[in-house]
């Protein structure tokens, strides 16, 4: 969960979880009417823009680790409580 810093507030446009089965885990809730998102599917060091740099994984561990497990899920003003209460339930029931 993302932390606020008290008297606080923030505007999301993304939130992403990490997941080891992801690609499982977004078409389980597609079949259940919940759509997903990869935004970033490749860790920025490993697009073609940076491929002069020559970075390598164990150069930045975390981001290729987790280039394969980024998910997001739905996020707009408008979500109800009862909305994100389904989706925690589909994904708890995976």
């Amino acid at each position: 969960m993302p932390e606020v810093a008290p008297a606080r507030s923030h505007v999301y446009h993304l939130y992403t979880i990490r997941h080891p089965r992801r690609d499982a885990l977004a078409a389980h809730l597609n079949a259940n009417g919940v759509q997903t998102a990869i935004n970033y599917p490749t860790a920025l060091p490993f697009l073609p823009a940076y491929a002069r740099f020559e970075h390598r994984p164990e150069q930045f561990p975390n981001a290729h680790r987790d280039q394969g497990r980024i998910l997001s899920l739905p996020m707009f003003a408008e979500i109800t409580r009862q909305q994100q209460d389904e989706v925690i339930e589909l994904i708890r029931k995976f």
